[in-house]
């Protein structure tokens, strides 16, 4: 298995266990599955980092035309 496939299957059968914080994702990585501590530390980063995403504002796009006129170069 590769960290991605660990992300996902721990964010599928546990999700409300993750947050946002690597520490406490970390711990609870441990006390769910037994890893080598950089794949452990890797798959808590990525959980952190989908987790922040989530938490994040949707990227709103500019309409059509609304964008402003760029600057010319010297």
């Amino acid at each position: 298995m590769n960290a991605n496939s660990i992300v996902e299957e721990m964010l599928s059968l546990h999700p409300n266990l993750f947050s946002m914080d690597f520490k406490n994702n970390k711990d609870a990585l441990s006390k769910l599955i037994v890893l080598s501590p950089h794949l452990r530390n890797q798959v808590a980063g990525r959980i952190t980092r989908v987790n922040k995403r989530k938490g994040q504002k949707p990227f709103l796009k500019r309409e059509h035309g609304t964008e402003e006129p760029r600057r010319s170069r010297r």
